[in-house]
C-alpha cells in the first residue's frame, strides 16, 4: 500500500472555507465575547499564537511554580468550623480518610480551646491553616508541643481581606499592617509556616471577574511586601511569608487560565521588586457563589469541574466547598464527597501526575495572556488610585464589583449564563435537602477602619426565593395549546420550563381545535394565568381571537409563548399582556407573575 500524504491546510484555507459556509456572515460572527470582555476565537493555530515554550518553574511561571514532579499531588485541604462540638472527631475522620491538611474557621482565642479542637492531630505531619483570626493561639500550641522547626501550616493573617469581608478593622490600617509584620517575625524559626495570606476569595465570591480578583491580590501583596520590607525583611524573605488563595468555579477554562495568569503577574511583581523567589503558592477553593440550594446534587458536578480546573491550573492546595454548604452546615456526606472528588481526580484520574496539563493549548495560552494583560492593567489602576485599601475605604472597588454583578445578573436572567437545576431544567417535585443551621458567631464591627463589606454573590438566590415563595403560595398557569401536538409542543415545553424556574406549575393538555373549547377548559381549570402556545402561523390566525376569548372567560394575565415581532401592538390590543421567548428577562417575568396578586382567583 502506498503512503498517502495530505497537504497541510493553511489558516487562509480555513478562512476561505469558513466564509463559504457562513453564507454572507463575517468571520467575526464566530468570535465569542464572554463576561468581562474576554474573547474566544473560533480557531487557534500556531500561525496566530506562536510563542516560545518555557519549562514549569521558569520564565513567567505560567506553567507552575516549580519544575518538580507533581506525583505526590496537591494538598487536599478540608475546611472545618472550630466552634462545632464535634469538630475534633470530624478533623480526625478527615485526616484518616484522605485529607492532608485542615483549614479552620472561627478559631478560638485561647490555646486550651484550640488544643481541644486539635487533640490527637500530629501537627508535624498535618498542616493547619487558619482563616486569619487568633493566629497566636496556634503558634502557642505548636510551641507547647515542642515541635521546633517542624510545624506545618499557615496563619492566614490578612488585614485587607478582613476589611473586605467584615467591613472593619480593630485598628487603623497602618497599625494593622505593623501587627501583621509582627506575626511574621514571630514564626521566622518555623520555615514550613506561612504567616500571611493574600486572599482573592472575598472579591471572587462577591462577583468580581477573574482579572479583578487577580488585581486585588496583587495590590494587597504589594502593600504587604512594602510594609515587611520597611520593617527589615528582604524581598525574598517577605515573598516567602506570603501565600495566595483564589476561587475556581464551573467556568473551567477561565479558572485554569486565571491561576496561570496570576502566576505570570506575580512573577513580574517580584521581578520588579528585585526578588529571586518568583514562585506563587496558590490555594484554590471551589467558589461558594456557584452553589445552589435547589437541586443541590448538581453542586457535586460543579465542584468537580472547579476542582479539575484548580488542579490543571497548578494549585498547590485545594479546598472543595461541600455540595450542601449553601443549604446549611455540611454533614458527613458532604464532607466525604468533597474529599473524594479530590482523591478520584488525583489518584484514579492521575491528574496529579501531570505538570501543567493545559500547557501548549493555544486557547488556554491565549486566555492566560488576555487575563494577565487585563489583570495587570487593573492592578496598575488600583495602585495609581492609592492601592486596594484606599479603594475599599472609598467604596470605589465595591462600586466596580457591583457593576460586574449587575452585568452577570442580566446574563443569568436572560439564560445566557444558565444554572442547571435553577434557570434550566428545574425539578419542582424534588425533595428539599435539610441541614442544620450553621452556628452564629458574634462578630461585631470593630473600631478602626471601616467600609462597606463585600457580600457573597449567589446568582441562583433570587430564583430560589421565587421557588420558596411558590411553595408557600402555589401558582398555576393554564397552557392554552392551539391545535395538534406537533404545532404547540415546542413552545408549551418552553413555557413550562420557564415558569417552573419560578416554582410555577403549568397545566398539560393535548391542544384544542376551537377557541370555544379552549376557553371553557380554561374557565374550568380555576386558573387566572394563561399562556398561549402554538406556531407562528396559528398566531397570525388565532392569537387575537384566543386572547379575547380567554379574557372574557376570566383570564387575569395572558402570556404568549414566542416573540411578537411586528404584531406586538395588535396582540396587546387583543388582550395579550406579556411575551415569553428566548432572550427575555425571565427573572423580571417571574417576579411580576408572583407579584400580580390581582391576577389570581
Amino acid at each position: 500500500m502506498s503512503d498517502i500524504t495530505f497537504e497541510r491546510p493553511s489558516l487562509e484555507t480555513w478562512r476561505s472555507a469558513a466564509k463559504a459556509a457562513l453564507r454572507g456572515r463575517s468571520l467575526d460572527s464566530l468570535t465569542v465575547e464572554l463576561v468581562g470582555n474576554t474573547t474566544i476565537e473560533p480557531l487557534y493555530t500556531d500561525e496566530q499564537h506562536n510563542r516560545a515554550t518555557t519549562l514549569p518553574g521558569t520564565g513567567d511561571h505560567r506553567r507552575g511554580a516549580t519544575a518538580a514532579s507533581t506525583r505526590a499531588g496537591w494538598d487536599i485541604r478540608q475546611q472545618h468550623d472550630a466552634h462545632r462540638d464535634d469538630v475534633n472527631d470530624r478533623i480526625l475522620h478527615a485526616l484518616e480518610r484522605g485529607a492532608t491538611s485542615i483549614a479552620l474557621i472561627n478559631v478560638p482565642s485561647e490555646m486550651s480551646e484550640l488544643e481541644r479542637v486539635l487533640d490527637g492531630v500530629l501537627l508535624d505531619m498535618a498542616g493547619i491553616h487558619l482563616e486569619g483570626r487568633n493566629p497566636m493561639a496556634l503558634v502557642e500550641l505548636w510551641r507547647s508541643r515542642d515541635l521546633g522547626q517542624l510545624p506545618i501550616g499557615s496563619l492566614g493573617v490578612d488585614p485587607i481581606g478582613r476589611l473586605a469581608v467584615t467591613g472593619s478593622l480593630p485598628t487603623d490600617f497602618d497599625t494593622a499592617l505593623h501587627n501583621m509584620s509582627e506575626v511574621a517575625y514571630e514564626v521566622t524559626d518555623m520555615p514550613m509556616v506561612i504567616p500571611i495570606r493574600v486572599d482573592g476569595r472575598p472579591y471572587g465570591q462577591a462577583g468580581a471577574d477573574a482579572p479583578t480578583e487577580i488585581a486585588c491580590m496583587l495590590s494587597t501583596a504589594v502593600a504587604y511586601l512594602g510594609k515587611m520590607i520597611e520593617e527589615g525583611r528582604t524581598v525574598d524573605e517577605a515573598v516567602h511569608d506570603l501565600s495566595f488563595s483564589m476561587t475556581v468555579d464551573t467556568d473551567q477554562f477561565t479558572s485554569i487560565a486565571k491561576l496561570r495568569a496570576a502566576r505570570v503577574c506575580w512573577a513580574r511583581v517580584v521581578e520588579k521588586c528585585g526578588g529571586a523567589e518568583r514562585g506563587m503558592r496558590i490555594h484554590a477553593q471551589t467558589s461558594a457563589s456557584m452553589l445552589t440550594v435547589v437541586d443541590p446534587w448538581v453542586n457535586i458536578l460543579r465542584t468537580t469541574i472547579a476542582t479539575f480546573a484548580a488542579a490543571a491550573g497548578g494549585a498547590k492546595a485545594i479546598t472543595v466547598t461541600p455540595f450542601d454548604a449553601a443549604v446549611g452546615d455540611p454533614d458527613d456526606l458532604g464532607l466525604r464527597i468533597a474529599r473524594n472528588i479530590q482523591l478520584v481526580l488525583a489518584e484514579e484520574s492521575a491528574l496529579a501526575s501531570v505538570i501543567d496539563p493545559a500547557g501548549g493549548s493555544y486557547f488556554v495560552e491565549s486566555l492566560t495572556d488576555q487575563l494577565a494583560t487585563r489583570a495587570w492593567a487593573r492592578f496598575q489602576q488600583l495602585e495609581k488610585s492609592g492601592g486596594i485599601a484606599k479603594a475599599l475605604l472609598g467604596g470605589t472597588l465595591q462600586a466596580d464589583i457591583a457593576a460586574m454583578v449587575k452585568a452577570a445578573e442580566s446574563q443569568v436572567a436572560r439564560r445566557k449564563l444558565p444554572i442547571t437545576g435553577v434557570t434550566e431544567f428545574p425539578h419542582l417535585d424534588e425533595e428539599a435537602l435539610e441541614r442544620r443551621t450553621p452556628l452564629a458567631i458574634d462578630d461585631k464591627p470593630e473600631s478602626g477602619e471601616t467600609c462597606d463589606p463585600l457580600l457573597q454573590f449567589r446568582p441562583s438566590a433570587p430564583f430560589e426565593a421565587l421557588r420558596e415563595a411558590a411553595a408557600d403560595d402555589p401558582l398555576t398557569v393554564f397552557s392554552a395549546n392551539l391545535g395538534a401536538i406537533a404545532s404547540h409542543t415546542a413552545r408549551a415545553a418552553f413555557a413550562s420550563n420557564l415558569f417552573a424556574v419560578g416554582g410555577i406549575e403549568t397545566t398539560t393538555n393535548d391542544g384544542f381545535d376551537t377557541t370555544d373549547a379552549l376557553a371553557k377548559a380554561f374557565e374550568a381549570s380555576g386558573c387566572r394565568l394563561v399562556v398561549i402556545c402554538g406556531s407562528d402561523a396559528q398566531y397570525a390566525d388565532l392569537a387575537a381571537e384566543t386572547a379575547a376569548a380567554l379574557k372574557a372567560a376570566g383570564a387575569g394575565h395572558v402570556f404568549l409563548a414566542g416573540a411578537p415581532g411586528d404584531s406586538e401592538s395588535a396582540y396587546r390590543e387583543a388582550g395579550i399582556d406579556d411575551f415569553i421567548h428566548v432572550g427575555v428577562d425571565i427573572l423580571d417575568v417571574l417576579l411580576r407573575t408572583h407579584n400580580n396578586r390581582g391576577a389570581r382567583r
